[in-house]
């Protein structure tokens, strides 16, 4: 079984809250999914979700799962970039522009 050093799959700025999460698994058990990153082994940053449990009756055992989360940031990215082309050019239309609710609240 290869063993896998986390300290050095991961980017200074989340060593300290890797070692709080570490500590709340030594507490309760559990490490509620979260979103950070990771070195990939060629250098480059991954965004992942990372999340863990205990295994009890098994000492010092336990399950994590780490999902590389790249596609969705790229998504989420294209979403916003588009949102903001959007907003910039129906606010530089000489027409007013706006949206409602079903009860006829401007909401834009």
């Amino acid at each position: 079984m290869k063993t896998i050093n986390w300290r050095k799959l991961t980017p200074p700025e989340f060593l300290h809250k890797d070692e709080e999460l570490l500590k709340e698994l030594e507490i309760s058990g559990f490490i509620p999914p979260i979103e950070k990153e990771y070195f990939h082994k060629d250098g480059h940053r991954i965004p992942i979700i990372l999340g863990g449990a205990t295994l009890y009756g098994s000492l010092g055992s336990g399950v994590a799962f780490v999902l590389d989360i790249t596609e969705r940031k790229k998504a989420e990215e294209a979403l916003r970039l588009s949102e903001k082309r959007f907003k910039r050019l129906v606010e530089m239309l000489p027409e007013a522009v706006f949206e409602t609710d079903i009860n006829f609240n401007i909401t834009y």
